[in-house]
């Protein structure tokens, strides 16, 4: 796996975002598409085209290509790891803690 696309880790994170524009994207072609988040790990989200041009400042890691699909609204995604077998909450966000664990000792995985 490219290093660009682990941050120095060993695992990977799939996601998708729940906005109409992405899911358009997703009609559209039949191959997965591979990001990093637009903003630097721990920092403030990147809810407007701007925010995330800004992220990357004069860098030559910028976009190439940037799609202005609208302003993101609501909670950041909550970040789970299960790469050690157990639910491992990183970040709480728009599925809370208590929810996931409900989810997962209903479906007997946690």
């Amino acid at each position: 796996m490219p290093s660009v696309l682990i941050g120095g880790g060993e695992t990977i994170g799939i996601r998708t975002a729940d906005t109409p524009f992405i899911f358009r994207v997703f009609d559209e072609i039949d191959f997965p598409l591979v990001q990093t988040s637009a903003n630097a790990s721990g920092g403030r989200p990147a809810l407007k085209i701007k925010d995330v041009l800004d992220c990357f400042g004069d860098s030559s890691l910028g976009p190439d290509l940037a799609v202005d699909g609208g302003e993101c609204v609501g909670v950041p995604s909550t970040v789970i790891d299960l790469s050690g077998g157990r639910l491992v909450v990183l970040r709480e966000g728009a599925v809370s803690v208590g929810e996931l664990e409900g989810l997962f000792r209903e479906t007997g995985l946690g």
